[in-house]
């Protein structure tokens, strides 16, 4: 299927090109480094496409949108090129860890775009419509969660846990943990019993590589409210300093949300405490 012809250029997310065809989000309400994009058909604007550097680290994009006269295929090649220009972009700026987009599925687009962004190589999060591309190296570990073996903590010695604890403790980046240590039963003590949180240490998991533990991953779930359905919380992720930027603590979150949805959980939370450096 052939398409129009077009180039993709970068412009001024302020600027007053095709004013008759809308972003996707108003430019006005980024606050960070926009990437505002737009396809071009001889002289004539046929799309646009915006993205925005986030705080956290990672870089967010919507849907293109397009004139109502521009055919699928245009429709296609354009989003295809959107979203290779926005990679690109997004590897010249350092301190990006990966990109990141929620398709609405109210919007009559929403599986085509869907189809687009699978095509390209991202990933569903957990089947919650959450599409992301990893901008981090490969693992240093060929095939390495594929390599990683999990128990539930109560399959674990306490005393392995108690030497993993310890490991991580070494090089947290937290400094209240570093200015109030605790041994590995008090601070197990500590997160079963939260007032909010249904204790359950079954979804408590330990990660190992080679026989040795070098990570942990521990959530609850919050107490239901009658008639309403509640989100999982992550308590605590902990990776050994040896086995960090392997992509562990990131597969242990995955198989997380996985088992989130698998319960119908409706969503994952988690607090980072503002003394974490990590």
């Amino acid at each position: 299927m052939s398409h129009a012809p077009f180039s993709i250029q970068a412009m001024d997310p302020g600027a007053d090109l095709a004013p008759d065809l809308a972003f996707p989000l108003d430019p006005a309400h980024l606050t960070e480094s926009p990437l505002s994009l737009i396809a071009v058909v001889g002289e004539t604007v046929v799309a646009k496409f915006l993205a925005n550097i986030s705080p956290g680290g990672h870089l967010s994009f919507w849907a293109p949108s397009f004139r109502d006269d521009v055919d699928e295929a245009t429709r296609s090649a354009c989003a295809v090129a959107f979203l290779d220009a926005c990679l690109a972009h997004a590897q010249t700026r350092p301190g990006l860890h990966y990109l990141e987009t929620q398709p609405v599925d109210s919007l009559p687009e929403f599986v085509w775009w869907q189809e687009i962004l699978e095509q390209a190589g991202y990933e569903d999060v957990a089947s919650a419509n959450i599409y992301f591309h990893d901008l981090q190296p490969e693992n240093l570990v060929p095939n390495l969660a594929m390599a990683l073996q999990f128990q539930k903590i109560a399959q674990v010695p306490p005393q392995v846990i108690e030497t993993l604890f310890a490991e991580v403790a070494t090089d947290t980046g937290d400094r209240g943990a570093k200015a109030n240590p605790a041994s590995a039963g008090e601070r197990l003590a500590a997160l079963s019993q939260s007032e909010f949180l249904a204790f359950d240490p079954s979804l408590w998991e330990v990660a190992f590589f080679n026989g040795e533990p070098i990570a942990y991953i521990f959530v609850s779930r919050q107490h239901p409210v009658p008639g309403e359905g509640m989100p999982d919380f992550i308590l605590e992720v902990g990776v050994a300093p040896a086995a960090r930027g392997l992509g562990v603590g990131r597969t242990l979150v995955r198989r997380a949300l996985h088992e989130a949805v698998a319960r119908q959980a409706t969503g994952m939370l988690a607090r980072i405490d503002d003394a974490n450096l990590a």
